[in-house]
């Protein structure tokens, strides 16, 4: 691991590959840039890659400030800045969806295209959605981590049990506080007013054995002007670890796609 300072965190991050376009990865709540091992390997012989511990994450520092996806943008912007890239084609899955989304509104000139790996753009769509919502609330605040690392290892777990032990032990690792300071941030983001805003090329990819997630991928694929949606075959929540031959096809074709025109 790498680190650097800046936005007032020390970041932790990978950074390997070739020079040339560079692929930016951001992990869901509570995991890491280990997240991206597959992904780091396959496509570190085709561009620079660089995977970054989010603030409060992995090896990176945990702040006490309120965290926000906008907080964590900064941060990532700021990184792309101390690492000299202009712009970069970013990955995120889950809250590194949102972080995603959130960097190409608030800085476009830095997000060359986009990849949305079963994220969300909105706690409210529906009526179950805001349920969820509030239960998670509840669930962050009162559970013991061990709890809900049970749950989301059981819930996300479904088509592969080794994903569902390595997102437990993923979770073992965070302070309860730390935790809630989190789950505050994904919990109060809201994008899908702002989605008509980006304009890169973005591909929305959505785990066919995660039907939670399906609502909020039609709605960025048909609301971002120029995205398209897949649905990846045998892959739940953690798409990229379920199925990552399939994953890192469409991403490598989307990216190829981009710079074949």
């Amino acid at each position: 691991m790498k680190f650097a300072t800046v936005n007032g965190v020390r970041l932790a991050y990978e950074d390997e590959g070739q020079e040339g376009p560079t692929l930016l990865f951001v992990h869901g709540a509570n995991l890491s840039s280990d997240l991206w091992r597959e992904q780091i390997d396959y496509f570190k012989s085709y561009c620079r890659v660089i995977a970054v511990d989010v603030r409060g994450h992995g090896e990176s520092q945990v702040t006490e400030e309120p965290y926000s996806i906008k907080l964590f943008a900064q941060d990532l912007n700021a990184l792309l800045e101390h690492l000299k890239v202009e712009e970069a084609i970013v990955c995120g899955l889950s809250m590194g969806g949102m972080i995603a989304q959130q960097l190409a509104i608030d800085f476009p000139r830095r997000v060359q295209s986009l990849i949305l790996a079963e994220t969300l753009c909105s706690m409210k769509l529906n009526v179950f959605e805001q349920v969820v919502s509030n239960f998670t609330k509840l669930a962050v605040r009162y559970l013991p981590v061990s709890v809900r690392a049970k749950i989301a290892a059981s819930q996300w777990g479904n088509v592969n049990k080794e994903v569902g032990a390595y997102l437990y032990n993923e979770m073992m690792k965070y302070e309860q506080k730390n935790l809630v300071n989190i789950w505050k941030a994904v919990l109060s983001f809201e994008s899908r007013p702002y989605l008509k805003d980006i304009k890169c090329p973005t591909l929305v990819l959505a785990g066919a054995n995660n039907w939670m997630f399906q609502r909020q991928a039609k709605t960025m694929a048909r609301e971002i002007p120029n995205a398209k949606l897949y649905q990846l075959p045998q892959a739940s929540h953690l798409a990229n670890m379920d199925n990552p031959k399939a994953f890192n096809k469409q991403v490598h074709k989307f990216v190829q796609e981009g710079f074949s025109k």
